[in-house]
């Protein structure tokens, strides 16, 4: 890698933030103004996905013209170089749609598929998080790490799409319910609350590449485990589960290869 991922890394936050800052003029405003539609997956988009992805992929396409960009709303633009861009301009849309703040703007960027820095600005909240690969995981610039906490029983356990996940990993429940707290904020917000040691784990059994991109090297940076339920630890196996190390060990088992989507 020839790149600085130091200088990258703040180049990267700054992004975020003046794209989080884009979200946030659409955010709370007339349903006539966001133009809510619905895509043939059954996932909304407004007019601010569309516009914030549009401003990342400017800005990127001006700074790094060899990378390749992949996002949600846009699809795939390769690159003649390893480095790919993958962008969830609004992750959170149905939060977003509704006005409840727990949405974010997330990049990654990965060398040969694997991500080496991941950002994610939560506007509403006035919460960023940002790694890169050997620098350290920083939450609104300050060092953070997972919870050290490894008593199930004083647990904070997030589980979406929780109807799927019971079907394909029936053991989990015996987990849930020696835990502390089960709950399920939504989306990115969860994943940042599993990184910055405010919950031991978040997890989803259906996520599309541009929702996990950066959550390896933010997991691993502030100390954590970045799992599919396959029990790899790739982004383009289409589930997550992000932990304290703690956590990571009882679960671990319970991610059988084949046992999901």
């Amino acid at each position: 890698m020839s790149l600085n991922l130091s200088v990258l890394l703040q180049d990267t936050r700054q992004l975020a933030y003046e794209a989080g800052q884009l979200a946030l003029s659409h955010f709370r405003r007339p349903a006539t103004d966001l133009d809510l539609q619905w895509k043939a997956d059954g996932s909304p988009v407004t007019a601010a996905d569309a516009a914030v992805e549009a401003f990342l992929r400017q800005v990127l396409q001006a700074r790094y013209p060899e990378h390749g960009i992949l996002g949600e709303e846009e699809g795939l633009q390769t690159g003649r170089s390893d480095w790919l861009w993958i962008l969830d301009p609004i992750d959170g849309t149905r939060s977003f749609a509704r006005g409840i703040p727990i949405f974010g703007v997330q990049l990654a960027l990965c060398f040969r598929r694997e991500p080496v820095l991941g950002v994610i600005d939560l506007p509403a909240l006035g919460e960023q998080i940002a790694a890169a690969e050997g620098l350290g995981c920083f939450w609104n610039g300050e060092r953070c790490r997972v919870s050290d906490e490894d008593r199930l029983s004083h647990s904070l356990i997030h589980l979406h799409e929780q109807a799927l996940a019971r079907q394909q990993c029936p053991e989990i429940d015996g987990l849930l319910a020696r835990a502390q707290l089960e709950r399920n904020w939504g989306d990115c917000y969860s994943f940042v609350l599993a990184a910055t040691g405010r919950a031991e784990a978040a997890l989803d059994p259906r996520m599309q590449v541009w929702d996990s991109a950066p959550l390896p090297v933010l997991m691993r940076e502030a100390g954590g485990v970045f799992l599919s339920w396959q029990g790899g630890s790739s982004i383009w196996d289409h589930s997550v589960a992000c932990m304290n190390p703690a956590m990571a060990r009882r679960l671990k088992p319970l991610f059988k290869a084949g046992s999901v989507l």
